[in-house]
């Protein structure tokens, strides 16, 4: 009988997302005389390994699934609206470098929280996420109620490639993440101070949309903002009219 060598080799194709990058398992034999015996052994080992592989994959996908809520589905069954919900109001939302002539929503002072100072805000929406969702990307590619809002894109200068809609990606998290949307932009001050935005859209038990979003200062050693970062995502949600949002960290909060 011929001696048989170990390789890898993709003879099993199995189109699933946790198997792609897997190694599938053969046996070759090396160059030399053999029986046609040993060729159906072989044969016959390798299509074992296939089937062992194709379970493994339906019993991982299965239990994937199950671990999906009922709500979390739901947000895959219809495409969005791409219409906005409401029109932005027009404003002004930047904060003053004095504390005596601060506008509104300007008194949630950071101090560096994330490094630099930092908000991180969330809020409740009524009605679904798709909406949430195209609202939002509405309004920063519209510049915003002041004109100094902007979307970022979905790749970088490399070539990398995020899109805003995740798919089935945060279903494959245990447990499943209620994001369906992810997105980013910036708002410049009239000063000329440039902050990252940051926002993730997803779905609560009882069917309506909520929104984690975050601002960040740009510029290095901002150890004081002043309250804008909370004023940039204030006066986003009061623009869209949405209801006042909760802070989940940062925001001058320790």
């Amino acid at each position: 009988m011929p001696e048989l060598e170990f390789t890898t080799s993709p003879a099993c194709a199995i189109d699933d997302a946790d198997s792609a990058d897997s190694p599938v398992f053969s046996f070759r034999p090396q160059r030399r005389a053999r029986s046609a015996g040993a060729g159906q052994i072989a044969a016959f080992v390798l299509a074992l390994g296939c089937v062992a592989l194709a379970a493994t994959v339906s019993i991982r996908s299965l239990r994937r699934q199950a671990r999906v809520p009922e709500y979390l589905l739901a947000t895959h069954t219809r495409p969005p609206s791409r219409q906005p919900t409401q029109q932005p109001s027009l404003g002004d939302a930047t904060c003053g470098m004095k504390a005596g002539s601060q506008p509104v929503d300007c008194d949630n002072w950071d101090q560096g929280s994330c490094g630099n100072a930092c908000c991180v805000l969330d809020v409740h929406v009524d009605g679904a996420v798709d909406d949430a969702y195209e609202a939002l990307a509405a309004y920063l590619e519209s510049g915003g109620g002041d004109g100094l809002y902007a979307k970022a894109p979905t790749s970088d200068t490399v070539g990398h490639v995020s899109e805003d809609d995740q798919g089935d990606y945060p279903f494959e998290f245990s447990p499943a993440l209620p994001w369906r949307y992810t997105t980013s932009g910036f708002h410049a001050t009239t000063g000329g101070y440039v902050d990252q935005l940051k926002f993730s859209v997803g779905v609560t038990s009882g069917g309506n949309a909520k929104v984690r979003m975050s601002s960040i200062s740009g510029i290095n050693g901002a150890l004081g903002d002043m309250g804008q970062n909370y004023k940039n995502l204030a006066f986003l949600a009061a623009g869209l009219g949405w209801d006042p949002p909760t802070v989940a960290f940062g925001c001058g909060h320790r």
